[in-house]
């Protein structure tokens, strides 16, 4: 069975989609990083936002599988290091396209139309 740790579970305002397979899953508000080795020792798979995961902390976990970092950018992963362990790093690559875009146009729109915020 996986144990599912989020170590930063406050860092999110989604909620997160339990898998269907047989789990356990952890949340944590808040981890500081002192305190990652300590909650992700017997996870399967971490949930991160923020919190590095350098070479050294995952040659320590070796029940990890996964990395699943809860934000579009992956530089807090040592991913040489997780393919050295065989285990997989993923993120939310193209989860903020579409407002960036609406969010462009809307300026484009207000600096052509002279409108400010009053």
């Amino acid at each position: 069975m996986h144990r599912i740790v989020n170590i930063e579970a406050g860092a999110v305002r989604a909620r997160f989609r339990r898998p269907a397979f047989a789990h356990e899953w952890v949340d944590f508000e808040a981890t500081a990083q002192g305190d990652v080795a300590d909650r992700l020792v017997d996870a399967t798979i971490a949930i991160v936002n923020k919190r590095r995961l350098t070479a050294d902390l995952i040659a320590a976990l070796p029940a990890l599988q996964m990395v699943a970092v809860a934000a579009t950018g992956y530089n807090n992963i040592d991913l040489a290091a997780c393919s050295k362990a065989g285990v997989m790093a993923t993120n939310t690559p193209g989860v903020l396209d579409d407002t960036t875009a609406d969010l462009a146009w809307a300026l484009l729109m207000a600096t052509a139309r002279h409108i400010q915020a009053s």
